[in-house]
């Protein structure tokens, strides 16, 4: 006698065949029954859908918990990759040459006629006599 794989079951004797879990469900090696078959644990950094799969969390999104069916948008304009775990995965954007930050921590572009040649400043530079700056996109 064999055992059934991982995510399958056998709940008929004197026999050999097993019979795979439903859709989205998983079960551990020598499973005897179809309530053997669970839904698979969504980690951190995930969320169960609609159709109990596990996704990763979107973009500007985390999520601390386990076997959650949302993920925690992330805080006061700050940014994530998708698959967050924390918060703390939650950052600033760089604002960018020819930028400025509020104090919203938006980034936004320096007005006409000043500059901005560092990364992450919170104001922009006059431009110096006769010269002239625009608004570029």
């Amino acid at each position: 006698c064999k055992d059934c794989p991982v995510d399958t079951y056998n709940d008929k004797e004197d026999t050999t065949e097993c019979t795979e879990c439903p859709d989205n469900k998983i079960s551990s090696e020598g499973s005897k029954s179809i309530s053997d078959c669970k839904l698979e644990i969504c980690g951190v950094g995930k969320y169960r859908t609609a159709q109990n799969e596990c996704k990763d969390c979107p973009v500007n999104t985390y999520n601390d918990k386990e076997d959650m069916t949302e993920c925690t948008q992330c805080p006061d304009n700050k940014k994530s990759s998708g698959g967050s775990k924390s918060i703390s995965d939650c950052k600033l954007e760089i604002c960018g040459k020819g930028k400025y930050r509020t104090k919203q921590n938006e980034c936004k572009d320096c007005p006409v006629d000043t500059y901005n040649d560092k990364e992450n400043t919170t104001e922009c530079t006059q431009c110096p006599d006769n010269k002239k700056s625009s608004f570029v996109e």
